[in-house]
């Protein structure tokens, strides 16, 4: 386990009391990402990069509030559009803005 760069507990998904859970696809309203997820940020609800980020967590790091926003610290590997994945990367992510993935051939309610 990883205990630096705030990821203290990289395996276990960081669930907050109190929220009902969106649906796939759906806008994240808390840190309802899991590891294995792959999420899809727009360039302009994450730091650093350019264009949208679709990322195939690995670890999940201890959310943190920037300007009064739940924002994840989210490690993972960067996936393209033709499925090439990229060396493992790190993202500091607006949770209102994460978008989960459904896996293939999964359906949503």
């Amino acid at each position: 386990m990883n205990t630096a760069a705030g990821f203290p507990h990289a395996e276990v998904p960081i669930r907050l009391p109190g929220v009902i859970e969106p649906r796939e696809g759906a806008p994240c309203t808390r840190a309802t990402v899991a590891v294995s997820d792959i999420v899809r940020v727009a360039e302009g609800d994450y730091m650093y990069g350019s264009g949208e980020l679709v990322l195939r967590v690995t670890a999940i790091g201890v959310p943190q509030q920037f300007d009064g926003e739940q924002w994840l610290h989210l490690r993972g590997h960067q996936r393209f559009h033709t499925g090439v994945e990229t060396a493992e990367r790190y993202a500091l992510v607006r949770a209102a803005a994460v978008r989960v993935q459904p896996r293939p051939g999964q359906v949503t309610p």
